[in-house]
C-alpha cells in the first residue's frame, strides 16, 4: 500500500509532462501551483519532501477536476 501510494508521488516536471494536454508548459503548471497553493496542500495533492515539491497525482488530479467543475458551474458553462 505504501509502494502505491509514494509511486503517485512525482515531480512537479514529471506530473507536467504526464498531463502536457493540459499544462503545455512547465511554466503552466508553476502558475496553477501558485494560484492554488493553500488549496492544494490542504487536498495533500502539493507536498513539500526534503526542501522541494512533490505532487502527489491521484489527489491533485481529483483537486483538478473539482476545480474545474466548480469554476465551470460558477460560470453557467456546460459542456457541449
Amino acid at each position: 500500500m505504501e509502494n502505491e501510494m509514494l509511486s503517485a508521488v512525482l515531480t512537479v516536471q514529471q506530473y507536467q509532462a504526464q498531463r502536457a494536454h493540459v499544462y503545455p508548459s512547465e511554466g503552466s503548471i508553476q502558475w496553477y501551483v501558485r494560484q492554488h497553493r493553500a488549496e492544494l496542500v490542504k487536498a495533500g495533492a502539493l507536498l513539500l519532501i526534503a526542501g522541494r515539491h512533490f505532487i502527489q497525482s491521484e489527489k491533485f488530479d481529483a483537486y483538478v477536476i473539482g476545480a474545474g467543475s466548480t469554476a465551470a458551474a460558477s460560470r453557467g458553462q456546460v459542456p457541449q
